[in-house]
């Protein structure tokens, strides 16, 4: 009576495992559960990257418009070419006809009052330039501060590559650049080429970025009055 029962409960937990088959069925239902679970998770997680980088280029959008204007309502004028010599130039210098070059903007010297910095020999402030430009997808600003300017509180800056402590860096104001578009009226609102004539001027900023495999793209634009003198 004792084999019996010992026979039959061998029997009972030799049929109660999983057959090969059974376990690759669970498998195949649970990598196929897993891959949908991680579908859904990638896209949650790409929506998210995708919606920071839009918050993102919004901010960085907004500060490169405020800086922009900031310098060309201070300004003096739009220039077609820099006038301070930079050894860090590319070739054939700083000018609107070369496609990096974003914008030439003349702007008053200042010391550390805040205050112009006249030339005595003309009676007009002495002036700095200042120049956004274009380097792969990155924008930046570079500052060409006038020698002659005592007590001038700005200084030249430099490619990163050759920056020091006298020269710093040219400031990096975007990674996600894609273009800058100026669009100039004159006096009777009427759009012009010739930015030294303008009295005011549309700017329109794109970034773009791309984030797992999908473009986001921002575009910003302001309007804004110009010194241009007459």
């Amino acid at each position: 009576m004792s084999d019996n029962i010992n026979y039959k409960d061998a029997a009972r937990n030799e049929s109660s495992g999983f057959t090969i088959v059974e376990l690759l069925i669970a498998i195949s239902t649970g990598s196929v559960v897993a891959l949908a679970v991680l579908s859904v998770s990638l896209f949650f997680v790409a929506d998210i990257l995708r919606s920071s980088a839009s918050t993102s280029m919004a901010i960085d959008s907004q500060n490169i418009l405020r800086l922009t204007v900031e310098d060309m309502r201070t300004g003096v004028r739009v220039l077609e070419t820099n006038t301070i010599t930079d050894t860090n130039a590319p070739v054939g210098g700083w000018n609107t006809g070369n496609a990096d070059v974003v914008l030439i903007v003349s702007v008053p010297a200042t010391n550390s009052s805040h205050e112009f910095i006249f030339d005595l020999a003309s009676g007009e402030p002495y002036q700095n330039e200042v120049i956004y430009y274009a380097l792969g997808t990155q924008l930046l600003k570079r500052v060409l501060a006038n020698s002659a300017a005592t007590g001038n509180t700005s200084l030249t800056t430099c490619p990163e590559a050759s920056s020091s402590s006298s020269c710093p860096a040219d400031r990096e104001l975007s990674r996600d650049f894609e273009s800058m578009i100026f669009t100039f009226y004159d006096t009777n609102d009427q759009v012009t080429a010739v930015a030294q004539d303008a009295r005011s001027v549309n700017i329109n900023i794109n970034l773009l970025k791309d984030v797992y495999g999908n473009e986001v793209r921002f575009d910003n634009d302001i309007r804004v009055t110009l010194r241009n003198p007459t």
